[in-house]
């Protein structure tokens, strides 16, 4: 049994065009971590992983070690770096074979030099979350007593203002000046990662020699670069359900407004429970080629429009909130119009409903 009559599509094709698009972009001397926090931003770290690794990334970056534990679930064996998301007491544990875990701080890096951990050292270029402060390399350095024991592989910075191009610019050089002190020290090339999304949009020649990309390879930008990049969340749709004849003076749902005239609501099951905003000024939906505004607030698994003007509206017509449908289109940057929320926070809650058509 299907549920309900709503969904998500999932274009396999566009995840498959975006990991190339990076690829050309990059060049094959970048080695490419490819974000997977979040289950893979909604979409399935266990999904994700395997066409990944047939694309040719080179291992993968996550927060939490479940998502890791999901892509290994796949059959996937490529190299994973753990940003810190645990005690420093569970170092050990989380460094399981092809694990990378990070030191971020004195006594997690203790941890890593002492038991001998492949690991990442986190730098604060300025972000002020977390890492060692990029001006003091020697903070770092006086605790590396032995390189030649130490299984440091790279470092790795998240930046501020990602897409302000002199920011960027400002914090990459601040990172750099501190990857070549350590270099120095360890008397060999480490891996130098700064480029998230944002950051290779702003200017793909900070992709340095690793990167650790998330939304872009998911559709949350437009292009990089010269290649056009597409949604991976190609549509979230539903069927009307019911047409409902309301008379004028009445209401209906949570909305505190009474109709003003005798009306035709249609009900689509969809709602906030699938992650669409709850309260959204304007929203619109598309329905049989044409733009309609919803009738108050979405419910947790439903969605009014007036149709009054609309007889031809059927029971079972399709019904887009993000997709296109009669030459017209909505977006997912629409559709958090309104909203406090971001493209990222409406991707990850849609691409986890739990019915998925695969395109």
């Amino acid at each position: 049994m299907d549920g309900r009559d709503a969904w998500v599509d999932i274009d396999e094709g566009a995840l498959r065009h975006n990991l190339r698009a990076l690829r050309a972009t990059l060049g094959t001397a970048v080695r490419i971590y490819l974000c997977v926090k979040m289950n893979a931003y909604g979409f399935g770290a266990d999904w994700v992983a395997p066409i990944a690794a047939q694309e040719g990334m080179d291992g993968f970056a996550c927060c939490d070690a479940l998502d890791a534990a999901r892509v290994r679930s796949a059959s996937v064996d490529l190299p994973i770096l753990l940003y810190p998301g645990k005690v420093v007491a569970s170092l050990v544990e989380l460094a399981q074979p092809g694990m990378i875990v990070t030191a971020h701080d004195d006594p997690s890096l203790d941890q890593c030099v002492q038991r001998q951990l492949p690991f990442y050292l986190k730098i604060d270029s300025g972000f002020g979350r977390l890492g060692f402060a990029a001006e003091r390399p020697n903070d770092i350095l006086e605790r590396i007593t032995d390189p030649g024991r130490c299984r440091l592989i790279g470092a790795y910075a998240h930046f501020s203002d990602q897409l302000d191009y002199a920011a960027v610019a400002r914090q990459g050089q601040l990172f750099q000046r501190c990857v070549d002190a350590i270099e120095e020290r360890m008397g060999r090339t480490l891996e130098r990662n700064v480029g998230a999304s944002r950051v290779l949009i702003t200017d793909p020649a900070w992709a340095l020699n690793a990167v650790n990309p998330g939304g872009l390879v998911y559709g949350l930008y437009d292009a990089l670069g010269v290649h056009r990049l597409r949604p991976v969340l190609s549509a979230v749709k539903a069927r009307v359900i019911a047409l409902r004849h309301m008379p004028a003076g009445s209401k209906s749902g949570y909305s505190n407004q009474t109709y003003e005239r005798d009306s035709v609501i249609a009900v689509a099951p969809i709602g906030y429970s699938d992650g669409l905003p709850r309260v959204q000024e304007h929203g619109q939906v598309l329905l049989r080629g044409r733009r309609l505004p919803l009738s108050g607030p979405r419910h947790a698994e439903y969605t009014m429009m007036d149709v009054t003007d609309m007889a031809e509206v059927q029971i079972g017509d399709e019904v887009v909130f993000v997709g296109s449908q009669g030459g017209q289109d909505i977006t997912l940057s629409e559709l958090t119009t309104g909203t406090d929320l971001t493209e990222t926070d409406l991707l990850q809650r849609l691409a986890r409903h739990p019915h998925r058509h695969l395109i």
